[in-house]
């Protein structure tokens, strides 16, 4: 592949769902997720779903994990690829599952594995064997 292919599917796939997802779990939640606070957007607008702030996130982060990994292991057919994809499905879901034993902080939410299935699997679609 060339370098600026790559580079273009590292900026879409992977950057701006990470920047978007930072952004939204940024300006609406009450929680700074990198320690600071850039932009309180919920101060002047409370979106009616909660799944804005929390579950698309979630959605967005997983489909860039996953978008990382066919990126890099893009058309290798081995063990050792697919290994690196499954522990990325074992990854996402596991930090959710984690938080409903405390293990991991956060809150588990059922929405949130349904947005992580989600993210994944569109990031399999659009990316998986396409080359």
């Amino acid at each position: 592949m060339k370098a600026s292919v790559f580079l273009l599917r590292i900026i879409l796939f992977v950057f701006i769902p990470v920047i978007i997802g930072l952004t939204l779990y940024d300006w609406f939640s009450p929680f700074a997720p990198l320690g600071i606070k850039i932009f309180d957007f919920a101060a002047y607008v409370k979106p009616s779903w909660n799944g804005l702030i929390y579950n698309v996130p979630d959605g967005l982060w997983s489909f860039s994990l996953m978008s990382m990994m066919l990126i890099i292991w893009r058309g290798e057919n081995s063990k050792v690829a697919y290994f690196w994809i499954v522990l990325t499905i074992i990854f996402g879901m596991g930090c959710e599952f984690l938080q409903s034993t405390d293990l991991l902080k956060g809150t588990f939410d059922w929405w949130d594995i349904v947005a992580i299935a989600v993210g994944m699997l569109l990031s399999l679609i659009i990316l998986f064997k396409r080359g």
